[in-house]
């Protein structure tokens, strides 16, 4: 997957960072050369180290892949997260500890949103399964983000197979519940990893 906003110079500072402020602010000058291209950018949100294929995070990788590169394909200007993941693993808090890195979430992903560059949010059918999207979703509310559901049909057949049975939860999708219904089921699932 290549990211044509990226140049040696961002990929040397990804792996050079020494704090999540400091990815922050390299996704940041990012999503700005991006917004050069006066169309709306778009940020996929989904199961990445919590919830999606049983915790499995090479297969949550492998499908968020899959969905950034039908997005781009469908002609839309995807913000690349997975760039940083691997420099975010760095921060995490020692995986044997039964804590969730808040800082991705408050540091990170609170200065991407609150940026303004992110137009529209894809939120994949297994969202519900995940701290982080959970997250997400409360933040776009909060900041009055678009947002709206991942076509599948974009993906390849056997990806849609594999999320075929994520929709059968009333909360794969953010549209269909009412606003209330989606917060007080994010809210439940923020307070369960808290």
């Amino acid at each position: 997957m290549k990211n044509i906003y990226w140049t040696s110079v961002e990929e040397e500072a990804v792996e050079s960072a020494k704090s999540m402020n400091e990815l922050a602010d390299i996704a940041l000058g990012v999503l700005e050369s991006m917004a050069a291209q006066k169309k709306p950018i778009v940020e996929i949100c989904g199961a990445m180290s919590t919830g999606g294929f049983e915790n499995d995070i090479k297969q949550n990788m492998a499908l968020f892949e899959a969905m950034i590169d039908a997005a781009t394909e469908k002609g839309h200007i995807v913000f690349n997260q997975l760039v940083f993941q691997r420099a975010m693993d760095r921060f995490r808090p020692d995986p044997s500890v039964k804590h969730y890195a808040w800082e991705i979430l408050d540091v990170f992903y609170g200065k991407v949103f609150a940026s303004g560059y992110i137009g529209q949010l894809f939120f994949s059918p297994n969202w519900f399964t995940s701290v982080g999207a959970s997250w997400e979703l409360l933040e776009s509310f909060k900041l009055r983000m678009n947002r709206g559901d991942y076509p599948i049909n974009w993906l390849p057949d056997p990806w849609q197979q594999k999320l075929f049975p994520f929709q059968a939860n009333r909360f794969h999708s953010v549209i269909l519940p009412t606003e209330a219904e989606l917060r007080e089921y994010c809210n439940s699932k923020l307070k369960e990893a808290a």
